[in-house]
Formats: structure tokens, C-alpha cells, sequence
């Protein structure tokens, strides 16, 4: 078993390769003083535990041909999940395969999806009383009020609304215990978002990083951030740490870890990055002030 150790501000990130399955591991019990536990399933997804509270943010667990990586873990085994944060409505991020199966194996879960897709999950077979559908500003609480979730827009590759002005594309910010995570689901930069950001101060961000071009356009793959943009984003919003993912899943539409790694090195020392990788649990730990 290997570990690693990273600091930025007041938080660090401790990274231990699991021994055994990542269903296992995340369904161990946490204690109220223990760090909040992140593990990624690739693509976007990911499980955080911070005490008795289990989520998943984008879990992409469908079995298909044309992954390049098999699923974390079988969507029909029990994990014991409170809650799944679905951004928008691309199967790799609100999946029509799993997410069923994933319900059924977690009855007292609950699904926090856009409010502009509440038929989309309602269509997947998601019962609407465990629907959560979520709107910019809103705050959810999750789990009798133990966690939260903070929910603004993301733009893929723009601000889209429906016909009642609800954005399609959303981002959260986790409130686990004393920590704050933002995930974008998938985003480009747009105006006002680093300033939202700040405001929300979130200590780590799990940002897309395969970036966009012509000929991904061509394929009909929306894009997202670049590493140097999603960067930018957290040196500008003062986020400490910086997830970046969306990578190594489909052929057509990837990064490589090389590269991501390169440019994770040359980042200045006030924002640190941690290039994930599936099978390893990361604890987010706050340092001594």
C-alpha cells in the first residue's frame, strides 16, 4: 500500500492505493472527526464520504463497449448511498443504464438533478419523490441536513436555459463538515463564475480538463476546460487544490495523464493539483492553522 502526501493553504491531501474493491472501501463507516474520503470512478465521477453521509457526483457506471476503463463498481451492489448529484443530462454524467439500477440498490437515496431535466430522470424511471431537482442559488440539504449542496450554472460550452430559464448545465458545492467541494460537472469558462466561486470559497475543485477544439466539434463532443483554464479558475476564485478529470474514458475525447501531470508540476506553489487515479482513496485532511 502506497501513500502520498500534498499540501495547499489549509488543507492536504492524503492518497492511499486500495488493497481490495472500491465498493468495500467506501462503504466503511466513517467517525464524526475522521477527513472527508474522495474516491473517482473516472470520466467526471466521483464518491465522497464525510461521516455517516455517502454521495456521488456524475457516476458513469454503464458497462459499454466503447469505455476504455470498466466501471468502479457494479451499480446494483449496495453501497449505501444518501445522495447522487447528476450535472446534466450526457449519459456519461446522468446515466440512463446505471442510475435505475443504482436506485433500486439504494432505496434511501436521492437524486439532485437540474430542474430543466426533472422529466429526462423522471423518464429513466427515477421516482419523483426521490428527485431533487435543483436550480442556480438553490441550497439542498442532504442527509437530515449533515451536508449540503450550493448549485450554480455551468456553461457546455454555454449557458443554456429551457423555456423557463432554468439552466441545463449545473456545478455544486459540497458543505461536508468543515470542507467545501465544487464540482462543475462539464464547464468552459464564462463570465461572473470565478466570482460566484469565491464567494462560495470551496477548498478543492474537480474540474474537466480535456479542453475542446474543431475536431472533437466535428464528432459531436461539447468541450470543457483546458488544464491552463480550469487553473486559472481556481487562482482567481483562491481555490487551494485543483482535481482535474474527464480523461482516459473514450478515445475521441480525452487527455493524456502525461500531460496533465507536466502541467500539474509547473503550477505555481499557491494552487496545488492531483491528477486521480481510480482504485486509490484520497482523504481531504485540514492542516494546523
Amino acid at each position: 500500500m502506497d501513500a502520498d502526501e500534498r499540501r495547499s493553504g489549509l488543507m492536504k491531501i492524503v492518497a492511499t492505493r486500495l488493497d481490495g474493491a472500491l465498493a468495500d472501501d467506501a462503504r466503511r463507516a466513517a467517525g464524526p472527526g475522521d477527513p472527508v474520503r474522495m474516491w473517482w470512478l473516472g470520466q467526471a465521477g466521483f464518491l465522497l464520504r464525510s461521516g455517516d453521509l455517502l454521495c456521488a457526483v456524475d457516476p458513469y457506471l454503464a458497462d459499454e463497449p466503447r469505455r476504455l476503463v470498466p466501471p468502479a463498481f457494479d451499480p446494483a451492489e449496495p453501497l449505501g448511498l444518501a445522495a447522487v448529484l447528476c450535472s446534466h443530462a450526457h449519459i456519461d454524467h446522468l446515466d440512463p443504464k446505471a442510475l435505475p439500477t443504482l436506485a433500486r440498490a439504494n432505496p434511501e437515496c436521492v437524486f439532485v438533478v437540474p430542474a430543466a431535466e426533472r422529466e429526462t430522470a423522471v423518464k429513466l424511471g427515477l421516482a419523483e419523490e426521490r428527485l431533487r431537482p435543483a436550480q442556480d442559488g438553490d441550497r439542498i440539504g442532504l442527509a437530515g441536513g449533515a451536508a449540503a449542496v450550493r448549485v450554480l450554472p455551468s456553461a457546455h460550452e454555454e449557458l443554456e436555459t429551457d423555456a423557463s430559464g432554468a439552466h441545463r448545465a449545473l456545478g455544486f458545492v459540497l458543505e461536508l463538515c468543515a470542507l467545501r467541494v465544487y464540482h462543475s460537472g462539464d464547464c468552459v469558462p464564462y463570465e461572473g463564475l470565478a466570482r460566484r466561486l469565491s464567494a462560495l470559497r470551496p477548498d478543492v475543485a474537480l474540474l474537466p480538463a480535456n479542453g475542446r477544439d474543431e475536431e472533437r466539434h466535428r464528432k459531436g463532443y461539447l468541450g470543457n476546460f483546458t488544464f491552463a483554464e480550469a487553473a486559472e479558475l481556481c487562482l482567481a476564485a483562491g481555490i487551494g487544490w485543483l482535481v482535474p478529470h474527464h480523461f482516459g474514458m473514450f478515445a475521441g475525447n480525452t487527455v493524456p495523464r502525461g500531460e496533465l501531470e507536466r502541467d500539474a508540476a509547473a503550477l505555481p506553489e499557491r494552487l496545488r493539483c492531483l491528477v486521480p487515479e481510480v482504485g486509490v482513496r484520497y482523504e481531504l485532511r485540514r492542516s494546523p492553522e
